[in-house]
């Protein structure tokens, strides 16, 4: 199979529809062209990205419904005649036809929720330094972050920065978003790689298992690559907080004793491989 036929075939891999002899011809084509991987990779981000805000909110100015029926009310004062019946219908859109807007798509659910989500996570973190929390749950990684200001966290592709959500906070607002309480979920079969950024600090890198199951569990690559292989293997979220990602390494997950060999691989590198918060690996410098 050439690059080209190989090509042809990126959708059915991708949706799992290739059957046996095609999807070991393509496998074949796939580990041994380093090329066709890169093209592979970039055509499931471009497919990862097209659907990733299946769930997105538009949000509308919260005075715009005021302002919209302050005027219908002006307009009525002056004129004196009865206002007709289809101006309540335009109040109607200020307050929920608008709402209805959204953006097709289905991997990623981004959903910003309002409110405090506990003193008890902020207890000694500086208002320059905020700390953001993490809980996996298989195929999905719910982000906490509560600042005692104004800040910004962005939600962008790991592999081509691509920015996908942002949200802006203020733990001091009254009437805005004071705190993030949002899920970062993963639908499709390959494991998606995000960088979350918090203001101008160094961005972290989430790796969200999909529903799909590695076709190999060694291999060899950077950091980066290398958490893509722990949370595909063992079937778990990976977080990576080190100074240097690019640095290289050789895995082999096979079998129950995975996550050691993973650990194995990092130790070189003088990295570890922790469960410092609940269902989610996170590699570390030693």
């Amino acid at each position: 199979m050439n690059q080209e036929k190989a090509r042809e075939f990126f959708s059915a891999y991708y949706e799992g529809t290739l059957d046996g002899a095609l999807r070991q011809a393509f496998e074949q084509r796939l580990n041994a062209d380093a090329t066709l991987q890169a093209d592979y990779a970039a055509f499931v981000e471009t497919i990862n990205e097209l659907t990733s805000m299946r769930h997105e909110e538009i949000e509308i100015p919260i005075y715009l419904s005021d302002r919209i029926a302050t005027r219908l009310e002006e307009v009525q004062e002056q004129s004196r005649p009865r206002v007709p019946v289809w101006t309540n219908w335009i109040r109607g859109l200020a307050f929920s036809g608008l709402a209805a807007a959204a953006i097709v798509g289905a991997v990623i659910n981004l959903q910003s929720q309002g409110g405090d989500i506990g003193e008890a996570n902020l207890v000694g973190a500086p208002a320059a330094a905020p700390m953001l929390k993490f809980a996996g749950e298989g195929s999905s990684v719910k982000l906490a972050f509560a600042p005692t200001g104004k800040a910004t966290v962005v939600i962008s592709s790991g592999i081509t920065g691509n920015e996908i959500k942002r949200y802006e906070l203020d733990g001091t607002s009254t009437s805005g978003v004071r705190a993030l309480d949002a899920p970062l979920t993963n639908d499709h079969a390959q494991t998606a790689l995000f960088s979350v950024r918090v203001n101008d600090e160094a961005p972290i890198l989430v790796a969200v298992p999909g529903t799909g199951r590695p076709s190999t569990a060694s291999g060899e690559g950077s950091v980066t690559d290398l958490a893509v292989a722990i949370a595909s293997q063992q079937r778990v979220p990976v977080i990576v907080k080190v100074a240097d990602t690019t640095k290289r390494a050789n895995w082999n997950l096979e079998g129950t004793s995975g996550r050691d060999s993973a650990l194995d691989a990092l130790k070189p590198l003088g990295y570890s491989l922790e469960e410092r918060e609940p269902g989610v690996l996170t590699i570390l410098d030693r």
